[in-house]
């Protein structure tokens, strides 16, 4: 028989074998159930964060923007049979006056939005002049310090190390001080002579 053979049937049983989740999981309220759905209006929702998020981007072009509110019609009143002439023509004329406000706000109203555009177009303008101006002169800039023949004051010589004057150098009492120099001879410079009197001869 096999090491793994088992003649008899095992009581053991694995924790993954158990019956779990036995049971469903229902939204609660305040997690977005079907009732709590029906009762919101998610158009509107949407409309107010997109104007939030509109007045938070540009909060002048927000301001400039004004809605037209259409006045609320006044309480009907049943006239008498005789007055109905009277009124019907005095509700002409109220309706022909109100028209002409309407029509003089909304002329007022795309003048002044008008005039915000221009103005803010203007603005644009002069910003972007202003950075092609200021590229310009930067790229001026970096192109006269590439070139060292145009660099007033600097001289050719070798830039020293970041850490030729640092107190931490040089500290020892038995060592002694030495100067660099610069050669500009692979063969008669310091380095290859010290190479040379440390594995030649």
């Amino acid at each position: 028989q096999g090491y793994y053979r088992m003649e008899g049937g095992t009581r053991q049983v694995s924790a993954k074998d158990m019956p779990g989740h036995t049971r469903l999981k229902m939204r609660r309220m305040g997690q977005g159930t079907r009732t709590e759905n029906h009762q919101k209006d998610f158009k509107q929702e949407l409309l107010d964060r997109e104007a939030k998020a509109k007045a938070a981007k540009d909060p002048d072009a927000a301001a400039a923007e004004v809605k037209i509110e259409e006045p609320e019609a006044p309480p009907m009143i049943m006239p008498d049979e005789k007055d109905a002439d009277d009124i019907v023509a005095a509700d002409d004329s109220d309706d022909d006056d109100s028209d002409d406000d309407d029509e003089d706000e909304t002329a007022e109203l795309m003048r002044e939005l008008e005039r915000i555009k221009k103005e803010r177009e203007e603005e644009a303008a002069k910003k972007a002049a202003e950075e092609k101006a200021k590229a310009e002169q930067e790229k001026q800039d970096a192109m006269l310090r590439g070139n060292p023949l145009l660099r007033a004051g600097e001289g050719f010589g070798v830039k020293r190390r970041w850490d030729d004057d640092v107190v931490f150098r040089n500290q020892a009492r038995i060592e002694p001080e030495v100067k660099k120099r610069f050669i500009n001879d692979t063969i008669r410079n310091d380095f290859h002579k010290k190479f040379l009197s440390k594995y030649i001869k």
